[in-house]
């Protein structure tokens, strides 16, 4: 028996690895995420002593975040996110805490939605704005920073992109974007769910932007602690494996599916935690009653619609404390990211070139 390669099998496995060199070298990108922040306290200079916390939750978000992966014409015109933080009296005390969104978006792909980056979106800048009459109770209250990440996040483009990748659900209200939808049956323990299940109430600046405060994995009404993106805030609020997995549907590459509370992403500042003010503050959407001091509404309510303390949580709702650098829970393998198909591919070319024939 002798080692030899077949002509054809040669040309075969070439072309094959061409193809893989293509889709890898021209076809995905890697650019690391960075954020520029623009803080803007003109006219509102006493807000510049929470400039710590924003700098702080910016690099928090950095570190989870990582880079971001999309077509290669796209890189050249995305260099990082850049998003606008101002001050301005939206309600008075109480009601809206802050509200944000995308601003510049970058969209690629044909009619239509397919798989592999075909068809997507994503954000270079944002938008935020944060209520001047609430943020020293946000401070005072430990909820400041916990509301600055949520933001963020809207800012990013949760769920302001998921039409661009076409991770609505067809079959009712939720998100079916792969690594979403894989780590929720995960953890919550449903294995069959067609989607993660969305906010149905709160107006339209919290149904169908956040996720479902019915749901028993985002909400615990026992304790009142809530996933850091459902549409109402609590105290000990955590960051879930399933809000990181969707952002590793987004194209960035989050290294650490984790999760874990959210104060145990960064120190607790002079005082924390203290306890909450008994009000019904919210985000996203001026729409709605923004509710009554004393008086938060419980899951499933109508009335305000948002970003709302509940007052109440003590205990801690799933994901563990801080996170795990192991790259996620146990068990979760997720969905390849574009590389790991890359290689499985240069892999059977290779094996395909040097097929041996008996003489």
């Amino acid at each position: 028996m002798s080692w030899n390669f077949s002509i054809t099998r040669r040309l075969v496995g070439l072309a094959v690895l061409a193809i893989a060199f293509v889709n890898g070298a021209v076809v995905r990108a890697d650019v690391p995420f960075k954020i520029t922040m623009n803080y803007d306290v003109t006219g509102t200079g006493q807000y510049e002593q929470y400039r710590t916390d924003f700098v702080e939750t910016m690099s928090t978000i950095e570190r989870l975040l990582v880079s971001w992966r999309g077509p290669r014409a796209i890189e050249a015109q995305y260099t990082g996110f850049t998003i606008d933080v101002t001050f301005d009296g939206i309600d008075d005390v109480g009601g809206v805490l802050a509200f944000a969104g995308p601003r510049d978006v970058l969209r690629w792909g044909g009619p239509g939605y397919g798989k592999h980056g075909t068809r997507g979106a994503v954000v270079r800048s944002g938008a935020s704005t944060y209520d001047t009459d609430d943020m020293a109770w946000m401070a005072a209250n430990g909820l400041l920073r916990s509301v600055i990440m949520h933001e963020t996040f809207h800012a990013l483009g949760f769920p302001g992109v998921w039409n661009d990748f076409g991770y609505r659900s067809p079959l009712g209200p939720g998100y079916n974007g792969p690594n979403g939808l894989a780590m929720y049956r995960q953890q919550s323990g449903n294995r069959f769910a067609p989607y993660v299940p969305l906010e149905t109430m709160g107006g339209g600046g919290t149904a169908g932007g956040h996720w479902s405060s019915a749901d028993p994995y985002f909400f615990n009404p026992q304790t009142g602690v809530g996933e850091i993106m459902i549409g109402f805030a609590s105290e000990n609020a955590w960051l879930s494996p399933v809000t990181l997995a969707q952002f590793r549907d987004l194209g960035y590459l989050v290294p650490d599916l984790g999760g874990g509370r959210v104060d145990d992403f960064w120190p607790r500042g002079p005082g924390l935690p203290k306890p909450p003010a008994d009000d019904d503050d919210d985000d996203d959407s001026t729409t709605g009653d923004p509710g009554l001091p004393g008086v938060p509404p419980g899951p499933g309510s109508s009335g305000s619609g948002g970003w709302v303390d509940w007052g109440k949580g003590r205990g801690r709702l799933g994901g563990g404390s801080g996170y795990n650098i192991g790259g996620g829970p146990a068990g979760f393998s997720g969905v390849p990211e574009p590389t790991s198909a890359l290689v499985l591919v240069m892999a059977a070319g290779f094996h395909f070139a040097r097929s041996r024939r008996r003489r």
